[in-house]
């Protein structure tokens, strides 16, 4: 558990100490504002309240430049009085306003520093390590050394907070040739910042080093603040150690301490150590709760209010990757509350991590799936833009060290050499140019042909349909007189033998003129020309009819027809009944086909949206041969007999479900389907009708 980020407020002493030798006989306003800086980084309240009573407030400044550095100074106690963002657009101000008059760089550099510095507070990790590094970019090699120290101290805290220790590691090191720990304060607040470091780094036996040489040091104890944040390292150090007595031990010589700076974020600490210590030991989950809210208020109460949900995330990180280690619930509870913060960055990632374990403990699978979805993706994004700012650290470091004086005068062959380099780069890009004028003008010229192509293909999609429907209705109409022409034969033929070959012709005429109906509706569907009527009917009616024509078939097979209607279902609803009627009698007659013993049920119901609206859900489900699974994707397609092979029916034109399927879809409804092979299909249909509260036929 690499928690111990707290320690990076300790740079501040580093940054601004060691600058040189305080002032041992009179304290000046310059001291008095060093002294500012350092408590404000500890507690911005006690800051502010020192502000107050020493009259250092920026408004009763003496001069321009003491006003901005006061304001830059006490930047976090303003943000608690007028809000985060308001402050960081006073800032935002600020530095529009130095950058269009003559200031000084090392002002400039302050003022990106103290908004990487507030942004971090704030939780913003990301946007604090871009204001670091575009003061990193405007800083000079023979900038002040103090100026370069608070810098490096934002980047390095903005670094640890973000979850890359090993990039604050490296901007340690370069806090260190530049000799920013020099005297003895400094020295102990860059040994417990080694330690933070090298526990997040994963390095427990660098980090229990750095604290016995801690321990060793003359006089580096010396402060209250630093003594209980060196008692709560040793807590860590145990806590990494799996030593619970010792880390007992050293919470109890943190608290034992005398009192520091008041409200002041080594608090916030100290109760997040006791409740992961409490978590550890499998105490009651309200105790746990208990450490958690004191810790989240006393990160609130010093201004550091993104502390807490950075390690949230960071105990997530570490027990959801591990899963034989259950992460205890209050912890989780915690980081999913801000599951649906805005923005993108690690802590909402884990945090939907958090809330995708708790809704699977729940038995919410697809919700867990979803959230676990969500914090893949949203982690993805936090690395991607974090590994980019690392590389710019890499690249624009060299600025904070003296560069070597490149010669004034240049020999005549650099001089030939770049002029022959530009006229090679000006050859590069004219080539460049009119090649790609070249793929221009081929592209445009594929992308014609596939226009072209596309007309010709939707023309010819046109003209099929158009053919299918004439020939359709052509020989829909001497099927029709030979249909009727039978029916009168039906009549006069006594002889068995001719009546067994009439039923074949009428058996055959019925099965062709339902063909021709099937292609003159999906025809019509096909070009656009079908249209839904919105009229009153009952239901009641519809299911009825149904039900009588199925009845025939039904008896012939020896099944059980079974029409179950709720009573939620509507008197009267709006829609269209004849289309209605023909998805519930294709699908009624293709549970029948492939049902061979069993029953066929049909259940309908209605539920109610807003208003008069609703929808209405009908169920038929057979005991038939069902249908494979890799059959059960193309169930709706033109032509399509998905239980052909295991039925006893030889007859069907495979129309019936594609055409019940766009009919749906023209109705503003879906159809779905559910299979087993050799136990049976379940067809769901939903169709929304609004209730219609009159009798249909005074409509």
């Amino acid at each position: 558990m690499r928690h111990c980020r707290f320690l990076s407020l300790l740079v501040l002493i580093t940054v601004f100490v060691v600058t040189g030798v305080a002032q041992p006989v009179e304290e000046t306003v310059e001291d008095k504002v060093k002294l500012l800086r350092q408590i404000c980084r500890y507690s911005p309240s006690a800051a502010i309240e020192m502000a107050q009573a020493e009259g250092l407030l920026p408004e009763l400044a003496a001069t321009r430049q003491q006003s901005i550095e006061l304001i830059l100074t006490l930047a976090p106690a303003i943000a608690m009085q007028k809000g985060f963002e308001t402050t960081r657009q006073e800032l935002q101000s600020l530095l529009v306003e130095v950058l269009m008059a003559p200031t000084p760089d090392d002002v400039i550099v302050r003022i990106q520093a103290a908004l990487a510095d507030l942004s971090t507070r704030n939780g913003e990790y990301e946007a604090g390590l871009g204001y670091f590094l575009e003061g990193l970019k405007g800083i000079r090699p023979e900038a002040e050394l103090s100026t370069k120290l608070y810098l490096l101290e934002s980047g390095i805290r903005a670094s640890l907070r973000l979850g890359r220790p090993f990039l604050a590691r490296d901007m340690l090191q370069k806090v260190e040739t530049l000799g920013g720990f020099a005297n003895t304060e400094c020295q102990a607040a860059s040994f417990l910042l080694r330690a933070m470091t090298d526990a997040d780094c994963g390095d427990a036996d660098k980090m229990h080093g750095v604290l016995e040489q801690i321990e060793v040091e003359p006089g580096l104890l010396f402060r209250e603040e630093v003594l209980k944040q060196f008692w709560l390292q040793k807590a860590n150090f145990a806590l990494l150690t799996n030593k619970p007595i010792l880390v007992e031990r050293f919470l109890d010589e943190a608290e034992a301490s005398e009192e520091g700076i008041e409200n002041s974020t080594t608090m916030g600490w100290f109760y997040w150590y006791r409740a992961v210590h409490a978590a550890w030991m499998g105490d009651e989950d309200a105790v746990v709760r208990q450490f958690l809210d004191q810790s989240a208020d006393a990160f609130q109460g010093a201004g550091s209010p993104g502390t807490y949900p950075s390690l949230l995330a960071q105990y997530a990180r570490e027990y959801l990757a591990n899963p034989r280690v259950s992460l205890q619930k209050p912890f989780l509870d915690e980081l999913a509350a801000f599951a649906f913060r805005d923005g993108d960055s690690h802590v909402v990632a884990f945090a939907n991590a958090a809330r995708g374990e708790l809704l699977k403990q729940s038995g919410n699978s697809d919700a867990a799936y979803t959230a676990a979805r969500t914090c893949y993706g949203l982690l993805g994004n936090a690395m991607t833009r974090a590994d980019r700012l690392e590389s710019e650290w890499n690249a624009y470091q060299g600025n904070l060290f003296q560069e070597e004086v490149e010669p004034k005068s240049k020999p005549l062959f650099y001089t030939v050499l770049l002029f022959l380099l530009f006229a090679i780069l000006v050859l590069v890009l004219i080539l460049r140019i009119r090649t790609q004028h070249h793929i221009n003008e081929r592209l445009r010229e594929s992308v014609e042909k596939s226009r072209i192509a596309e007309e010709a293909a939707e023309h010819a999609n046109r003209l099929k349909s158009q053919f299918v429907s004439n020939i359709s209705h052509e020989i829909k109409a001497p099927m029709s007189g030979l249909v009727g022409m039978a029916s009168i034969l039906d009549e006069l033929v006594t002889d068995p033998a001719q009546r067994k070959y009439l039923d074949t012709i009428r058996v055959c005429s019925r099965n062709l003129l339902v063909l021709m109906d099937d292609l003159l509706d999906l025809g019509r569907m096909e070009s656009g020309r079908l249209e839904m009527e919105q009229l009153p009917f009952r239901p009641s009616e519809i299911f009825s009819y149904c039900e009588q024509l199925a009845l025939r078939q039904v008896n012939q097979k020896n099944l059980r027809l079974e029409l179950e209607i709720d009573e939620t279902v509507p008197d009267v609803v709006i829609g269209d009944s004849t289309r209605f009627g023909q998805v519930l009698t294709n699908l009624i007659n293709n549970a029948i086909k492939y049902t061979e013993d069993g029953h066929v049920r049909v259940a309908a119901r209605y539920e109610k949206l807003t208003g008069d609206s609703g929808r209405m859900i009908i169920d038929i489900s057979d005991t038939g041969v069902g249908i494979s699974a890799e059959r059960l994707n193309t169930v709706f397609e033109p032509f399509n007999q998905s239980g052909k092979e295991t039925s006893a029916e030889p007859d069907g034109n495979g129309l019936g479900l594609a055409i019940s399927k766009r009919l749906v879809d023209l109705m503003s409804g879906s159809i779905m389907v559910v299979s087993d092979e050799g136990k049976g299909s379940t067809f769901t249909v939903t169709i929304p009708f609004d209730e219609h509260f009159e009798d249909p036929e005074s409509a």
